[in-house]
């Protein structure tokens, strides 16, 4: 067993290391989609547990230095920050799916025009949000929304939230060549230099409190540090397709609606989506109580560490299934397929069943709190939840990177209108934490699954059958 999986380990790095595959044939072109799959994965992989570990240095950082009010506030405006990623109304991703099918038919000028289009139009939504912030911004009543103790603090709102909305400003464009590069499945460039740039934001932080900068200073800096590094990204994309470069912008009204036409389907998809897992922590908090939510919270968050993995893989190979999908290479996508059940497998349930036995345990020493610990069947209800959630999310990105986008956000949307209902239904009649979570995954988890599992099987069988039909 030793030997086969030492095997297994250099193959892959063989397959990462060679790059003269002959792309003109089939088996060629499939080898490389895994090589670039592979380290892109790899990239994301790295990218998401640094993240982690960054932030589980930060916090307490933050913690000490800015004391309870600022705290506070830095928690509050890089949450609503994060949030704001929905400004771009979908475009970005919409710009992704469209590139996956320019690779696939190797069109450039297409490429370089919606390129071009999106960026237009990024730069526009980035300008309103810089008039904004110097003309919106500051007549907001900040101290009656965010309320602190000490006006010192007050004070440091607003210059603090303009700084943050500048630097996403700044980054709303820059931030796109994480998109372009998965759709090119060269994904491992743009976070690579994404993960550079957390990791200078990071040193940020600590210069920061050594020389003592002024808190918007520690808030511009932290968000916005991590776009300016992209540029080197997207120097690197253009260096490898010097054909993809805009010479000029020709807005073309055309190529700007395919790109919200997809997008605003994806932020439809992406709000269903939200909802389905952010809905039972409201609906516990409002139907039994604040005090039901906390281990349930907890849980969730140790648990949702299994899918590190698992998320990184999806990023991974979205580009090279688009690919596959549109230039027909269905035994590459039935290969990949298959290869996504056994990651599914070996890398979130294998964790997912220790921590049902010693979940408790650690939550017990991570809190020094008997009341925020879970029993072993909530943390067995909650390791379902998170199991069939991230398979859901595996098969519906096959389906995005397929294009199949109006259909995901349809049934995204009905699916967590049906566990919102039922959730709350289940709350409000059985007081039962266990129960609420039990119906969210049947109706948010389960239900969605079975919908794009079938769909997906559809799709494929229509076709093989089209090909044949054709003699190919």
């Amino acid at each position: 067993m030793i030997k086969s999986y030492y095997d297994r380990a250099v193959n892959l790095c063989r397959l990462m290391y060679k790059r003269d595959y002959d792309l003109q044939t089939e088996e060629g072109r499939g080898l490389e989609r895994y090589r670039r799959g592979i380290l892109t994965t790899g990239v994301m992989l790295l990218f998401k547990i640094s993240t982690i570990l960054m932030n589980i240095i930060t916090i307490p950082l933050i913690l000490k230095y800015l004391k309870e009010d600022l705290s506070g506030v830095w928690m509050i405006i890089t949450g609503l920050v994060e949030f704001a990623g929905f400004y771009d109304l979908g475009l970005g991703v919409g710009l992704r799916n469209l590139l996956i099918k320019c690779n696939a038919a190797a069109d450039d000028r297409h490429a370089r025009q919606l390129i071009a289009n999106g960026m237009a139009v990024l730069f526009v939504l980035s300008l309103i949000l810089v008039l904004a912030v110097f003309f919106v911004i500051p007549l907001l009543p900040w101290t009656t929304i965010i309320r602190c103790k000490e006006a010192a603090a007050s004070a440091q709102i607003v210059p603090a939230m303009s700084a943050a909305l500048l630097a996403f400003a700044v980054g709303l464009p820059l931030m796109q060549i994480l998109n372009v590069t998965v759709a090119y499945q060269r994904g491992y460039w743009g976070y690579s230099f994404f993960l550079l740039g957390r990791f200078s934001a990071f040193v940020f932080i600590f210069l920061c409190f050594a020389y003592r900068l002024p808190f918007w200073a520690l808030t511009g800096g932290y968000l916005g540090i991590p776009y300016l590094c992209l540029i080197g990204g997207w120097i690197a994309f253009f260096r490898k397709y010097p054909g993809l470069f805009p010479r000029r912008i020709e807005v073309n009204f055309g190529y700007i609606r395919q790109l919200f036409g997809v997008g605003c389907w994806l932020a439809v998809h992406e709000l269903g989506y939200s909802a389905i897992n952010v809905s039972p922590l409201v609906i516990l908090g409002n139907t039994i109580g604040a005090a039901s939510t906390i281990p349930y919270s907890l849980t969730m968050k140790l648990l949702n560490t299994t899918t590190i993995f698992a998320s990184a893989y999806r990023t991974g190979i979205y580009g090279a299934v688009g690919e596959a999908w549109h230039t027909g290479d269905l035994s590459w996508v039935r290969g990949i397929l298959k290869k996504t059940v056994a990651v599914w497998f070996l890398t979130t349930w294998s964790l997912l069943l220790m921590f049902i036995f010693i979940g408790p345990f650690i939550i017990r020493i991570w809190t020094g709190n008997p009341v925020a610990v879970p029993s072993h069947l909530l943390v067995f209800l909650c390791a379902l939840v998170v199991a069939f959630s991230i398979a859901g999310s595996l098969v519906s990105g096959f389906l995005l990177s397929m294009n199949f986008v109006q259909f995901v956000a349809i049934c995204s949307v009905v699916c967590a209108g049906l566990q919102i209902g039922f959730c709350y239904l289940a709350g409000a009649v059985t007081q039962s934490v266990n129960t609420v979570v039990t119906t969210n995954f049947i109706f948010g988890m389960l239900l969605p699954l079975g919908v794009y599992a079938y769909y997906l099987a559809c799709k494929m069988r229509d076709r093989v059958r089209s090909f044949r039909e054709k003699g190919w």
